[in-house]
């Protein structure tokens, strides 16, 4: 029986934590840029832009909690990061959104 540290998925001897770390982040360039356009396409795009930081950010957080709680993703079947969050019992007595990702 062979132990976690004996495993195809374990550290490299002499492998440091951030160059695990490294790796992850380069591994996930396409779902950074696929976010991305996602907000330029979807916000950016379509918006007003606020002119002042404070306005700038209060809508950015508007829009975080509609790609969150409200837009359905493809890659999680067509439902939220929050339904897919509450179907793992990770959050829990959330109350569904009350406005739709198309208005």
């Amino acid at each position: 029986m062979s132990s976690p540290a004996n495993s195809s998925r374990s550290a490299k001897p002499g492998a440091s934590a951030s160059s695990h770390f490294l790796r992850a982040v380069l591994s996930s360039g396409g779902r950074v840029e696929r976010a991305q356009r996602t907000h330029r396409q979807e916000y950016y795009e379509r918006c007003d832009i606020p002119q002042t930081i404070k306005d700038h950010n209060t809508d950015l957080k508007r829009w975080q909690n509609t790609y969150n709680t409200v837009r359905p993703h493809q890659t999680l079947e067509y439902r939220t990061p929050l339904q897919k969050l509450q179907e793992f019992g990770i959050l829990t007595n959330v109350p569904p959104p009350s406005v739709s990702h198309m208005s």
